[in-house]
């Protein structure tokens, strides 16, 4: 039982952030509503209805969940973010060539999985 509502907390913390950062340019706002989307629904049909018809989710994940892919301009955005946020961890780790490799190797991924396995839907 206390699974279920830290599961739920989490969910509508994660709507807040992803909420937040729509409006923040450099922050995507993708994986925060896709967890929100995965965990909701594990929830309530209720829930995962209201969360659904949502302009949030309607904007940055509808697409997505419909196997439409994303755009180009937001897979872009995606990865400029993601390479920033690495960077300044890459910054701050520097002394440690383990982590820089393994920060790398998440790079890579993200830019493998955005481009090559995510589809590009059309403008």
């Amino acid at each position: 039982m206390l699974k279920k509502w830290m599961s739920l907390l989490i969910a509508f913390i994660s709507l807040l952030v992803g909420m937040i950062a729509a409006f923040i340019p450099l922050l995507p706002s993708f994986p925060f509503l896709l967890l929100t989307f995965i965990l909701f629904s594990k929830h309530s049909k209720k829930i995962t209805g209201w969360f659904m018809n949502s302009k949030i989710f309607k904007s940055n994940l509808e697409s997505y969940v419909n196997g439409e892919g994303l755009t180009k301009q937001s897979k872009i955005k995606f990865m400029i973010t993601i390479t920033l946020t690495l960077f300044i961890s890459l910054y701050f780790s520097k002394q440690y060539n383990l982590l820089t490799l393994l920060l790398g190797l998440i790079w890579l991924f993200h830019l493998y999985y955005f481009f090559a396995v995510v589809k590009t839907k059309k403008d």
